[in-house]
């Protein structure tokens, strides 16, 4: 009986060790200053590959509000730090006041419109961390370069003209030495 039980406990033991806990990345936390209007980012690839449902502690650190996913970024709102989710297969992350968990350089938010945008019309670029200056290059899909300029920032905006490029779908490349980010860009007649 002795080695019988031995046994079961040694295959429990090595079956709740095997399961690893993953860390899901945290790209960024805003620390809340009134009620729920903190914002923690994390990836939202790594949470989907999770199993669910979430759960947080305390239970009243994340907002009622619905997280929502740009890109592969999920956005919680938050009302206190620190806060934890998890997830029932080892699925974990936690939020306690520091603004960036990640040695890497976290690569900025960017989002362009119009897209679609009509050819001659000018694109706005928008920029949650501004840099000095972005090198902007605008990419047919020949690979062919069409457009390309140093543009430094002045606020977290900058525009890109369209003046001459014909209507079709173009990558836009912004890289400032902390990285690249790339966004597809339709331009119609």
């Amino acid at each position: 009986m002795k080695r019988t039980l031995l046994f079961w406990t040694m295959n429990l033991l090595l079956f709740v060790t095997s399961q690893a806990q993953i860390v899901i990345t945290t790209y960024y936390v805003i620390p809340p200053t009134s009620g729920c209007n903190g914002v923690w980012a994390i990836s939202a690839s790594q949470l989907q590959s999770c199993a669910m449902p979430i759960t947080w502690s305390p239970p009243t650190c994340l907002g009622s509000t619905q997280p929502s996913t740009i890109g592969d970024t999920t956005f919680f709102s938050i009302c206190e730090i620190p806060c934890t989710i998890a997830t029932s297969d080892g699925c974990y992350a936690s939020a306690n006041g520091s603004t960036a968990v990640d040695e890497k350089p976290v690569l900025p938010l960017v989002l362009i419109g119009p897209n679609p945008v009509l050819a001659g019309q000018d694109i706005t670029v928008w920029i949650d961390r501004p840099a000095d200056h972005y090198t902007v290059s605008v990419i047919n899909l020949l690979g062919q370069t069409v457009f390309k300029n140093d543009f430094p920032v002045s606020g977290n905006t900058f525009i890109i003209p369209t003046e001459g490029l014909g209507a079709g779908m173009y990558v836009i490349q912004m890289s400032n030495g902390a990285g690249m980010v790339s966004r597809r860009v339709v331009l119609t007649n």
